[in-house]
């Protein structure tokens, strides 16, 4: 078995430990973000923006990062990936005064070879609850 996998699959076939569900995506440990990282805060300000574009006045009353996962398959060593490079994906849970959570997926990282850090919105499909295809699947 995986180090830090589960002892078996959740529905759609994630093995990660703690993987469970926020707002229709599949995430992994949740975690603040340090006050003094200031890609983890700049991640934040961008989910923060987006959220505003898809809804408006909504008030977010604190933020955490999350993992994503990373080994899916019918079984434990049938397929485990990891994102990485320049640009590498980033999971923001947005906790609202409402009482919901919402999640914003992000890129994050060197665009267009410029070296300046930044954030975009990015559609994770393959870690929405209910899509069984995948990077790994």
């Amino acid at each position: 078995m995986i180090a830090g996998c589960s002892t078996g699959p959740n529905q759609d076939g994630w093995w990660d430990a703690g993987v469970h569900a926020v707002d229709g995506y599949w995430v992994t440990q949740e975690s603040a973000c340090p006050d003094n990282d200031r890609f983890c805060q700049h991640a934040i300000v961008v989910a923060k923006a987006t959220l505003e574009t898809t809804a408006p006045g909504s008030i977010v009353v604190s933020a955490t990062m999350a993992g994503y996962p990373h080994c899916r398959g019918s079984r434990p060593n049938e397929g485990c990936f990891t994102v990485a490079g320049l640009v590498n994906p980033m999971i923001v849970i947005l906790d609202l005064q409402d009482g919901t959570r919402r999640v914003v997926t992000l890129s994050c990282g060197a665009f267009e070879g410029g070296g300046k850090f930044d954030c975009r919105p990015e559609r994770y499909d393959f870690m929405r609850v209910g899509h069984t295809q995948g990077p790994v699947s």
